[in-house]
Parts: structure tokens; sequence; C-alpha cells
């Protein structure tokens, strides 16, 4: 299975850490059509919690963004990595971006079966350089 790497809009926002709030905001995302692929959620402070999703695309689904209180994560861009499930593949996407002197702000991956899907959060300026690097350690 061929790997590919995209530049991938990623949208945060914080909710209560209360029964059912998590629920709320994907279901008033869903009435607007969004089809999510990348969700991570978990407590925070304050008795918020933080929620991170993605795809969302086009009106109704930003506007359903702004009304749950979820904005585009503008300053830290994304990379998500698909392709073949192999042991240590974390490892070398971390240990390169590491010697190319790029800081992962944020990582979240699955793997399954044959297949393995990656988010990675970096810096603006960071962007192309580590998909370029990302590339080459597949």
């Amino acid at each position: 299975m061929a790997s590919k790497v995209d530049r991938v809009d990623v949208w945060k926002g914080t909710i209560a850490d209360t029964p059912g709030a998590l629920g709320k905001v994907l279901e008033t995302l869903r009435e607007a059509g969004a089809n999510l692929e990348f969700l991570f959620a978990r407590p925070w402070k304050g008795g918020q919690a933080a929620i991170f999703l993605a795809p969302l695309k086009g009106a109704a689904e930003y506007r359903a963004a702004k009304r749950a209180g979820i904005v585009k994560w503008t300053d830290r861009p994304s990379l998500r990595v698909r392709g073949a499930n192999k042991a240590g593949l974390a490892a070398r996407i971390a240990g390169a971006l590491g010697e190319a002197g790029i800081n992962i702000h944020g990582l979240s991956a699955i793997g399954g079966g044959n297949h393995s899907t990656f988010y990675i959060a970096l810096k603006k300026a960071d962007i192309a350089k580590a998909q370029r690097v990302v590339k080459q350690a597949l």
C-alpha cells in the first residue's frame, strides 16, 4: 500500500467536561453533514474538555462548528499520513522529524489490520518541510 501525506485542517475547541457535552457538539456537526475522520477529546482544565476534529467541509459545517465553539486550528496546521500499518512507523516518522529539527506539537495515530493513519500538528513554518521529510521517511 502506497503512503499518502496530505496537509489537513484540524478544528479545535473547548467544551464543558460534563456528560452529553461532546454528544451535543457531534450531533450539531452531524446535522450539518459532517463526516469526521478524526476526533480526539480529553479533559482539559477548569471543568473544560479539549476537542480536536477533522475534516469539516462547506459553509453549513463551518457554521455548525462556529455555533459549537469549534474553530480552525490555524496556528498549528497538520499532516495526515495514511498508509500501511508497519511496526515502528511512528518511531520512524517522529525520528525523521526530530532529525530535521521539526518539533511535533501533537500526534495522534491509529493502526488496524493493514492500515494506519497519523495526524501530526506542527508549526506553520515547518509544515512544507515536514511533509517532505515524512514522505522521505516512508
